[in-house]
């Protein structure tokens, strides 16, 4: 835009005062009315589309505070008894992985793929996610 600016001030300053008989100064004016439109429209394009990346990020933030709280409960076992520890390193691998499972258990059952309405979505994927999360850690302390 501000090349656009600029070559519109020197369009008036070279064109004296009858701009409009001037044919290259109104085919100059044309041009930057056309770069400076599109350049809004893109402008306008990116800003729905930080608007949707943030709302898929808020969308998701839901999913992180399950983390997180799953996080809490897992570290408060060793208070429970001394050999139920668990390092944050194990459990981000652990979460990213019932992540990934249950995106794939489901794609493959389709529930998730038919639900519409993404808020239950939503809901249904969280409750997936700590269901294997707790199933992985209750194993783990079946084994020990």
């Amino acid at each position: 835009l501000k090349a656009v600016e600029d070559q519109m001030l020197s369009v008036f300053q070279e064109g004296g005062s009858i701009l409009l008989d001037d044919d290259n100064a109104a085919e100059q004016l044309i041009l930057c009315k056309k770069t400076a439109d599109s350049v809004s429209r893109k402008m306008e394009a990116a800003e729905r589309v930080q608007l949707q990346m943030q709302q898929a990020r808020n969308h998701h933030m839901k999913v992180a505070k399950r983390g997180g709280t799953l996080f809490a409960a897992i570290q408060d076992l060793p208070e429970l008894s001394g050999i139920h520890h668990f390092s944050s390193q194990w459990f981000r691998k652990m979460f990213m992985s019932a992540v990934i499972q249950c995106k794939e258990r489901d794609l493959a059952q389709r529930e998730y793929a038919r639900e519409r309405n993404p808020e239950r979505r939503l809901q249904m994927f969280i409750l997936a996610v700590t269901e294997v999360s707790l199933g992985v850690v209750l194993g783990g302390l079946e084994d020990r």
